[in-house]
């Protein structure tokens, strides 16, 4: 009788465990998340940027999500995105540049990867301006000739998408109002993605171009070899 007994309740536990588990495990879990393209053009002494969003899984297809791009200097990388448990975007070494409702775009395979686009144009001299703001840079982060500030840190940009439940970062106007998303992994966000090239700029002191800037594209190199000489 103690053995029937005890298979009984040893069934009803284990029947019970697993509706727990259908029940946390209520949605799909997120199986790709990821930035599909990124491109830069400077056209007209402006920078324009693309990135897209690629995402498949989770709780399906959302109409949109907000997405962020972030300015801040490589001297900084190491502190981007900020650590945990703190904000994800530290605004001591982190600039949103831009923030923006993405909508999800058409797409007859109602499967996924589901794609969201980000686009952003920025005047170079505005960039600069807004990031020597921030960062407070000054003559101790500039080299100087007779006609040029040469300024020694790089711009890097970085594109973030925060989960719709994120309270602090999905606040956006135009959001799905069915915000929920299974998290099994407790991830910060969705995606928070360095973009592949740095913003080197120097700034005119002539008394012609006074205040003009000149805005480079550089992408990433491997380091020079040991014993490398100039």
């Amino acid at each position: 009788m103690a053995a029937h007994r005890l298979a009984v309740a040893a069934a009803v536990a284990a029947l019970l465990l697993a509706a727990r588990s259908l029940h946390a495990q209520h949605c799909a879990p997120l199986y790709e998340s990821f930035l599909a393209e990124v491109s830069v053009k400077k056209v007209d002494d402006r920078l324009r940027i693309h990135a897209q969003y690629a995402k498949e899984g989770g709780a399906g297809p959302k109409d949109a999500y907000q997405g962020y791009l972030i300015a801040y200097l490589d001297r900084d990388a190491a502190s981007v995105p900020g650590a945990a448990p703190g904000d994800v975007i530290d605004p001591k070494v982190a600039l949103v540049l831009h923030t923006q409702v993405m909508r999800r775009n058409e797409k007859a395979d109602a499967t996924g990867p589901w794609t969201y686009d980000l686009d952003f144009s920025i005047a170079c001299a505005e960039l600069v301006d807004k990031v020597l703001a921030y960062a407070a840079l000054g003559a101790k982060d500039r080299s100087e000739d007779r006609l040029w500030h040469y300024y020694r840190h790089r711009i890097r940009l970085a594109v973030f998408v925060p989960f719709l439940e994120d309270a602090k970062y999905s606040v956006l106007e135009g959001l799905p109002k069915e915000r929920h998303e299974c998290n099994y992994d407790s991830e910060r966000a969705l995606v928070f993605q360095a973009l592949p090239f740095g913003l080197q700029f120097l700034v005119s002191r002539s008394p012609d171009t006074k205040g003009r800037v000149w805005l480079r594209v550089l992408g990433d190199k491997p380091a020079p070899a040991a014993g490398t000489t100039k």
